[in-house]
Order: structure tokens, then C-alpha cells, then sequence
């Protein structure tokens, strides 16, 4: 499994994404594919101490593959480093 890792503005983002199951955490069940994701937020550098995760939260779309996810949790963890987004760390 690759995780990917992006360098922006002196951070270090790390995406997560999984599949959430559908009635009863069957993964054989019928129904749509759904996936959620997590960021990972630290300053760039071995030594980083300051690590803040991040969870997208879910509106009115839920991403239906795993790519769609990362790409739209990246895109978050861009916005919360911009300060254009202000979320609270799990």
C-alpha cells in the first residue's frame, strides 16, 4: 500500500482512505462503494514533534473510490494549511 505524501507550504500531508461498509460491516453486502479519508498534518522534518490529523467530513457527496478520496482529503488538508478552512483535529 502506498501512502501518499505531499510537501506544501512547509508541511507534510499524508492521506488516508478506506472503504466504509455498508449494513453491518459486511463487505459482500449489496450497495454502493463508499469511502472516507484521513490527513495527517506536520511540519516537514525528521525531527517533527506537531502532528495534527484530520478526518473529511462527510456532506451530500461521499467519494465512490478510493483515489476520489485521497484526492479530496488532499485538497482539504491544502485548504486547513491556507487557513481557509478551520477544523478541529481528531
Amino acid at each position: 500500500m502506498t501512502i501518499p505524501t505531499v510537501i506544501y507550504h512547509e508541511r507534510e500531508m499524508r492521506a488516508y482512505a478506506h472503504q466504509d461498509y455498508p449494513t453491518h460491516h459486511d463487505p459482500f453486502a449489496p450497495g454502493l462503494r463508499r469511502f472516507s479519508s484521513v490527513v495527517r498534518i506536520a511540519d516537514a522534518g525528521d525531527d517533527s514533534q506537531h502532528v495534527e490529523r484530520y478526518l473529511l467530513p462527510t456532506g451530500a457527496s461521499t467519494p465512490s473510490s478510493a483515489v476520489a478520496a485521497l484526492d479530496a482529503v488532499l485538497a482539504y488538508g491544502r485548504d486547513i494549511i491556507d487557513g481557509k478552512i478551520v477544523a478541529a483535529p481528531l
